[in-house]
């Protein structure tokens, strides 16, 4: 793994760059992250306030969609970078039909981005400004779940629960209409040619369900377009990624092949360690032994040149044994 890492940085200074100033090296996890590739937040306007009810207008009723007695409108979020919490910014699209002027953008705030909270804002949004009973769809199941649950009049709510200042205002917008107000469903997300002919065919969703959720998805691509760096800074982040992933598997690598030897090493250490404490417990043995010979030595030439001898092995391996 480490050619291709030398391969990158030699096609780096072949391209003019210092590696020390490379914005994309300094920012790669090895060096310090660079501050412009990252989307700013944090403003004074965190939160997405509630927004008013509309005023009924009887003249968009032959342009809407209507089913079993609830006004039908899709929702849907875009994220610019899912996966990079560093550089996420989400956007809502709320889509009630072609050239409908109800259809809207809008930008998320605060410093949470996450993909979820863009789909429950996107859902809050549209109920906090409906003026007749509405069918929302969107694709974020545990959304719609919860979503679901409120609609029906089932109020209470966990604390711990994600995004609890958002699901705070879905409840009490619920229970101000009153249940069955609002209806919640599930649309898969991303259907593809082969994916939407075996739903219809199952009878699992229409093939204008399938249309307008497209369109939702469409205009939250376009809305989040603003949000991504320019292309030469896109190019830096993307670049930082690949010198991080190239680095961190080359440890990785390194590590799975030292492996087996550190865990032999370790294991002759305590190998060793268990030998030294052995053989010092033997020593202490002996100590003790030699010791109890003196005590019961007779008071004989030899035996006083024996107990001198013992003294004085007892004295070395005591020496032996502190040290």
């Amino acid at each position: 793994m480490k050619k291709p890492l030398d391969d990158l940085i030699e096609e780096l200074r072949c391209k003019g760059h210092n590696i020390r100033e490379c914005e994309a090296f300094k920012s790669s996890g090895i060096m310090p992250e660079e501050e412009g590739s990252c989307i700013p937040t944090v403003t004074a306007e965190t939160i997405n306030h509630i927004k008013p009810i509309r005023d009924y207008n009887d003249d968009l009723y032959d342009q809407e969609w209507w089913e079993e007695g609830y006004r039908r409108m899709f929702s849907d979020a875009g994220c610019t970078h899912p996966d990079d919490l560093r550089r996420q910014q989400t956007v809502i699209a709320n889509y009630y039909g072609p050239n409908h002027p109800y259809n809207e953008t809008d930008k998320l705030k605060g410093n949470d981005q996450t993909p979820y909270r863009g789909e429950l804002y996107g859902m809050l949004n549209s109920m906090e400004q409906a003026e007749v009973q509405t069918w929302i769809t969107l694709d974020n199941e545990s959304v719609v779940d919860q979503g679901d649950l409120l609609a029906r009049g089932h109020y209470q709510l966990d604390t711990k629960i994600n995004c609890y200042d958002l699901w705070t205002r879905v409840r009490n917008i619920n229970s101000l209409r009153g249940p069955n107000y609002f209806k919640v469903t599930w649309i898969k997300g991303h259907l593809d040619n082969d994916a939407n002919k075996a739903y219809i065919t199952a009878n699992i969703i229409t093939p204008k369900e399938i249309e307008w959720h497209i369109e939702t998805d469409d205009m939250a691509t376009v809305a989040k377009r603003p949000y991504y760096l320019s292309g030469h800074g896109e190019d830096k982040i993307f670049l930082r990624m690949e010198i991080a992933m190239l680095a961190q598997t080359s440890y990785v690598k390194i590590w799975e092949k030292d492996r087996d030897t550190l865990e032999q090493e370790t294991r002759n250490a305590l190998e060793e360690q268990l030998f030294d404490d052995l053989f010092i417990q033997g020593l202490r043995g002996v100590i003790a032994h030699t010791q109890c010979a003196i005590r019961s030595s007779k008071t004989s030439t030899v035996g006083s040149i024996s107990r001198s001898f013992s003294r004085r092995l007892v004295e070395s391996l005591e020496l032996a044994v502190s040290r």
